[in-house]
């Protein structure tokens, strides 16, 4: 991996763990989903964030296609005037992610507690979200770091 990867892959995986404080900084902490930021003062940062957060998926490990692609469908086509699309993208982001940290015995416990946080969403989307954006980004921080040892 070249080293202008690795600074996007990290750069991408930070912003993942950061998003939720960014977010709720500039637009306030009492959304329903991440999603509805894409309707405050937040877009612009949402869009550009979210943009970067899934190509930097794709950057890390080509495995990551799917998850990329479907968050930059999620991204660019919002919850109110596309909401089926967003929605199929939105669960197709989350398993196949999901599904690729299972796939991934070293951290495999990472897939397990998002699959325990699932029911989470019958409350609130919200949680839901920021406790998957969370486990996902600490999944490839150290996907990051086990790369960064082995080379």
């Amino acid at each position: 991996m070249k080293p202008l990867q690795k600074y996007f892959s990290l750069l991408g995986t930070l912003l993942g763990l950061f998003l939720p404080l960014f977010l709720g900084f500039i637009a306030g902490f009492d959304k329903p989903s991440f999603s509805s930021y894409y309707f405050s003062e937040a877009k612009l940062f949402f869009i550009i964030s979210l943009t970067i957060i899934s190509i930097s998926f794709v950057t890390l490990s080509k495995t990551w296609f799917i998850p990329c692609i479907s968050l930059l469908i999620l991204t660019y086509f919002n919850c109110h005037d596309f909401s089926v699309i967003h929605q199929f993208a939105a669960h197709l982001f989350f398993a196949s992610s999901i599904y690729l940290i299972l796939k991934d015995k070293r951290f495999k416990s990472i897939g397990i507690l998002i699959l325990l946080a699932t029911p989470i969403v019958f409350f609130s989307i919200y949680y839901f979200e920021l406790i998957s954006v969370l486990l996902i980004s600490i999944f490839h921080l150290f996907y990051i770091r086990l790369i960064l040892k082995t080379k």
